[in-house]
């Protein structure tokens, strides 16, 4: 799960998706997100930036699970 504080609030302006299409209860924590067929995990990633739950995401094709794998370790170095 991606923790939120200061150095995101810029990025969660920017994401694609607003948090009124998750249909998420975030303000009680009680929601995760579940994508079956996630692919490169976008909506995962933008659910969990903007929501704070946890997000999960099932992928069978090897290279796309590697890409986001790689992406993730890139993404938590860089924050």
């Amino acid at each position: 799960m991606i923790e939120k504080d200061a150095d995101f609030k810029d990025l969660v302006k920017t994401l694609p998706f607003p948090i009124e299409e998750y249909n998420m209860n975030a303000a009680e924590n009680k929601s995760s997100f579940l994508d079956i067929g996630s692919g490169f995990g976008k909506p995962v990633f933008h659910a969990a930036m903007q929501t704070n739950c946890p997000g999960y995401g099932v992928e069978v094709v090897p290279a796309r699970v590697t890409f986001c794998e790689d992406q993730r370790y890139n993404f938590e170095e860089y924050y």
